[in-house]
């Protein structure tokens, strides 16, 4: 089991799903000056874990325009049914996110960040440093 980096706003309060291949946690930050969503995901990507991620950015967006802000480092791999399925969400709503900013290590999840890039016209922004993702977070905090 992976040890998860702890939310990098002390305030952030996630919610955690387990899965029978990974766990995610999501907070949202509403009170700065910008509505903020940080999403965390570790393990193997099943559909499974679809719903609660467009729920939570379906509520960020009742705010504003949200900054999201994928913590996807532990991320091994994905069924492309999660790929696909967030990118046509993305599609019909990617004007009401005003930025995507996403950590990740595994090339197979960098090739399919960068099909979903070009598919949404440059709105992912990807590191593959966790300091540089954090500051990036800070920066809009």
């Amino acid at each position: 089991m992976i040890t998860l980096a702890p939310p990098p706003i002390a305030s952030m309060q996630p919610r955690t799903w387990e899965f029978s291949r990974g766990t995610l946690r999501i907070a949202k930050v509403t009170d700065r000056r910008q509505p903020l969503l940080w999403v965390q995901f570790a393990g193997y990507g099943t559909v499974e874990l679809v719903p609660p991620m467009l729920e939570a950015l379906e509520e960020s967006l009742l705010f504003d325009r949200p900054v999201v802000f994928d913590d996807w480092q532990h991320v091994t791999g994905y069924d492309s049914a999660v790929r696909q399925r967030i990118t046509d969400w993305a599609l019909a709503d990617c004007t009401r996110i005003l930025e995507t900013h996403i950590l990740l290590r595994s090339d197979l999840v960098a090739m399919g960040v960068a099909v979903a890039n070009l598919a949404l016209g440059g709105h992912i922004r990807a590191y593959t440093r966790r300091d540089e993702f954090e500051d990036a977070l800070r920066a809009h905090t």
